[in-house]
């Protein structure tokens, strides 16, 4: 967004022939009617226009004064194209206008942005650069003698109302002002109006608070450093952009002032730079060398603008309490500060600090938000989604807390971005759009909107929202869910966006280009934003495979809802059990297997997605039995006992058969389903078997059996009976009712699956400790008999 190398000049031209009604496209407007995106479909398409000029000016109806320039961008996949344009006026630019075409095969799919109408604006300002600055510094109560230096710049912009609505006010000729001074006062960017003097808006100085991560937060690490005099610094050259980090001594915010952080041996041990926090450099150094190489490795970006851009941090940063217990990003300087901390963190240098700052400057090279008013959130949600995304990637902790290494105030973390109500975290978030905690909140709390849409679509939840709506979002991953940000991002989707509503459809688009239209990932970014609140659910068709869910000799397997044109390819997970033809779908089990197979299409339509589905081969024996993790209870003076037992991973198109079996062989109850609920089942107190087996293409699987006791509801020892820890990998110890109490022997009997005893003991004691740290992991049973009866416990060994 910020190195411009084409210039586009549009002039006032004729509609080309297209009336309001005939424009093609699906068009949304903002509630000034002007355009917001156009979504071009099937036959539209061919209508469409084939360049930024001919768009610009039947659909935005730019006018004369009016010049788009064309921001430079490497286009990741073949025959897509992504162009971004920023609006200028009169020469002048419009902050955070711009428009962004989506071109594939020449033919244009996708528009979206923001257009700002300017109507009669002088442009030549009244008021010089120096008055302008003398203006701030007055507003702000700063001496000019404090200030190291000023950058101005001046711009059209858009002056709105902070509220639930966008409501604008004026379209002005304004001076953004940043001041380079320690003085207290300076926290915000000014906006002085160019012509009367008037400060007219304030934005912060981009003021974040998170973090995790390196020496301190990350044991030993290795990270590219650079030998001057007297050691080594902390700057890495090796990489395509320069990665530079620096001390600011806990007493500056003017880089200027920044010093070295050199090692004599470049061993940065504890003993030499813990004892006044120099240390969290080490983190920050290489934190920003393990983003860089993700990005660059994994999706072929490199730096914020994919370009280079030099990688610059200060750490120790402020003068102040507010300034060192925080980290930020600097919109203007294109740097990151991060502080020591003070009462609400420790050292700000954890892995999703450090990944939530470069998400900052990501956006502000890639989309270009500014920081005020909802974009503001924006910027907040998108730098927590980047902080878990690289986190997990880079230094795997608790992905969806933000800051749960660097926390002083005896909170856990910061944000929960899965759970945004936590009592645990020192901000809570919103996750519904328009609900009462939304509309009352700041720019931290709009945040989560945001951030819980990516939580949930990574994921995949249900519920109901805090407006109400009910939803159910089946999670595409957090693979996927990352390579929808990456597309969104760095392929102008997103730029010039300023609401939820025009994020979503940039999102769908997105999703579109990536996944292919009708695809279940489409399906998931739209209910995700639904659950969060903006839009509506999904309601299209889906790609779907359609074959009966049970291959006893053959069967054939077609794809519904394919895009046009669309090539797909049919595999098998277990070729030896079930092959397919890759072209036509068509499946054969092999040798009498009995068994499951997952079959997978791949369709590829210059987008591309996966879509699988599990299936009965033959007649499977079930590979397990989910039931409680405890002795079942019969009611003294009854003969039935109750509790549930479900297959394991049942699979669609099989019919369950169930039995409980006493010791003796004697079936004591059965029955049909995917669970077996006891309630009613007559069985006494001692051991029994539960079964199960399948039913499919005429035959009976063999059964697949697991054994549970039954004791009598109220007996002191099954009352008072514990056992801990559970799982276990060294070894458990088994709490024996009351001390008192004891004054008989008790048997102790683990037998593993196979029902082999693999340890046994007679004790009289009130605890006893049973070794398993040489058995292998698995499930294993625990049964203990006393003159009360039997009682069995299941005890899972897990390393």
């Amino acid at each position: 967004m910020k190195k411009i190398i084409v210039y586009i000049m549009l002039s006032l031209v004729s509609f080309l022939g297209f009336s309001q009604k005939e424009k093609p496209g699906t068009i949304e407007r903002n509630s000034r009617g002007m355009v917001t995106s156009v979504v071009f479909r099937d036959a539209e398409k061919e209508k469409s226009p084939r360049t930024a000029n001919d768009f610009f000016t039947q659909y935005l109806e730019s006018q004369e004064a009016d010049h788009f320039e064309k921001v430079p961008h490497k286009s990741k996949r073949p025959n897509f194209v992504h162009e971004h344009y920023d609006q200028f006026y009169k020469g002048v630019k419009v902050e955070g206008a711009g428009y962004n075409l989506h071109f594939k095969d020449g033919k244009m799919y996708f528009a979206n942005g923001h257009y700002v109408k300017v109507e009669g604006l002088n442009t030549t300002p009244s008021l010089s650069q120096e008055g302008a600055i003398n203006a701030f510094l007055k507003y702000k109560s700063i001496e000019k003698e404090k200030v190291a230096s000023s950058i101005i710049e001046l711009l059209v912009k858009e002056i709105n109302i902070m509220s639930v609505k966008d409501s604008v006010v004026s379209v002005e000729l304004v001076y953004r002002i940043y001041l380079q001074s320690d003085h207290i006062n300076n926290d915000e960017v000014g906006f002085v109006n160019a012509h009367t003097g008037e400060v007219i808006s304030t934005e912060p100085r981009l003021t974040d608070l998170t973090g995790t991560f390196a020496t301190r937060y990350s044991g030993s690490r290795q990270a590219e450093t650079d030998p001057v005099a007297g050691g080594h610094r902390l700057f890495d050259n090796t990489r395509g952009a320069p990665i530079h980090t620096q001390n600011m001594q806990n007493n500056t915010t003017l880089i200027a002032n920044a010093v070295e952080l050199i090692d004599n041996d470049n061993n940065w041990t504890a003993a030499e730079h813990s004892a006044n926090n120099n240390n969290m450099g080490l983190d920050v150094h290489w934190a920003l060398q393990e983003v860089y190489d993700y990005l660059s490795n994994t999706h072929g970006i490199n730096s914020f603008d994919d370009d280079d851009e030099p990688i610059n941090a200060y750490v120790r940063y402020g003068t102040n309490t507010g300034q060192r217990d925080n980290a930020r990003w600097d919109i203007t300087l294109d740097v990151m500060y991060f502080g020591q901390g003070v009462s609400v963190f420790n050292p700000l240098a954890s892995m999703d600090v450090v990944a939530h700052e470069f998400g900052h400057g990501i956006t502000d090279f890639q989309i270009g938000w500014v920081y005020s008013g909802i974009t503001a959130s924006f910027h907040e949600g998108m730098s927590d989604i980047w902080g878990a995304i690289l986190e997990h990637r880079i230094r795997p902790s608790a992905t969806w807390r933000i800051g749960e290494q660097v926390m002083a105030n005896g909170k856990s973390y910061l944000r929960n971005l899965q759970n945004t109500n936590d009592n645990n975290a020192h901000q809570k978030i919103a996750d519904t759009f328009g609900s009462s905690q939304y509309n009352s909140g700041g720019t931290y709390k709009r945040s989560g909107v945001f951030s819980h849409w990516f939580y949930i679509l990574s994921n995949g939840e249900s519920g109901t929202n805090d407006i109400g709506n009910s939803y159910n979002v089946t999670g595409v991953g957090l693979d996927r869910a990352e390579e929808l940000i990456v597309e969104a991002v760095f392929n102008n989707y997103l730029d010039a966006t300023t609401t939820y509503a025009t994020i979503r459809t940039a999102m769908i688009e997105a999703a579109e280009a990536i996944f292919c239209e009708n695809s279940s990932e489409v399906r998931a970014v739209t209910n995700a934003w639904h659950a969060v609140g903006v839009g509506a659910v999904y309601s299209g068709p889906i790609m779907e495979i359609t074959s009966p869910p049970v291959v006893c000799t053959s069967a054939t397997f077609t794809l519904n809802n394919q895009p046009a044109g669309a090539t797909v390819s049919w595999s098998s997970s277990n070729p030896s059990g079930l092959i397919i033809n890759p072209t036509s779908g068509e499946a054969t089990r092999q040798s009498n297997f009995n068994g499951q197979a997952t079959i997978t299409v791949t369709v590829n339509s210059g987008c591309g997605t996966n879509i699988a589905r599990i299936v009965a081969v033959g007649t499977p024996t079930p590979t397990g039995i989910n039931g409680p993790n405890y002795d079942l209870c019969r009611e003294r003076g009854s003969p039935y006992g109750s509790g549930t037992f479900y297959v394991y991973n049942p699979l669609p198109g099989i019919t369950y058969q169930w039995q409980v079996v006493k010791s003796n062989g004697q079936i004591e109850s059965q029955g049909s389903g995917l669970s077996a609920s006891l309630n009613g089942f007559r069985y006494t107190v001692g051991y029994h078997t539960i079964r199960v087996r399948s039913s499919s293409c005429n035959t009976f699987s063999p059964w697949y059996s697991s054994t549970f006791g039954v004791v009598n509801c109220g007996s002191s020892f099954y009352s008072s009976e514990s056992l801990y820890p559970n799982p276990a990998s060294d070894e458990v110890t088994v709490v024996l009712g009351q001390q008192d109490s004891l004054n008989e022997i008790y048997s102790l009997k683990l037998v593993n699956s196979d029902q082999e005893i693999v340890f046994e003991q007679s004790t009289e004691n009130y605890t006893i400790v049973i070794p398993v740290s040489n058995l292998p992991e698995g499930t294993y049973y625990l049964n203990i008999s006393s003159k009360e009866g039997i009682i069995q416990r299941r005890i899972l060994i897990k390393r």
